[in-house]
């Protein structure tokens, strides 16, 4: 299946909202600075709703450097958030 985010695609298709979804997620501003892993991770803590076990369990990372890594995200789009363009 073709998983190209064609816009209205996605009430047919779950598989293309997902995909629509994260390449929108990894678009933003915010995001699209940070490393792949962090991008993922930020991916399936914020849009996939996971909690620190299961990223943990997916990635092979422990729980703590997950939640350091989160954090120090956060922290970092909060203050590039502030910043008027």
């Amino acid at each position: 299946m073709d998983l190209q985010c064609i816009p209205g695609r996605e009430a047919n298709h779950p598989e293309a909202a997902f995909f629509c979804g994260k390449e929108h997620f990894f678009s933003h501003p915010l995001i699209r600075e940070f490393s792949q892993e962090t991008k993922e991770i930020l991916f399936l803590r914020i849009v996939e709703e996971l909690s620190y076990r299961e990223i943990a369990d997916l990635t092979g990372t422990t729980e703590e450097a997950l939640r350091k890594l989160f954090s120090r995200a956060l922290h970092t789009m909060r203050d590039r958030g502030e910043v008027a363009p």
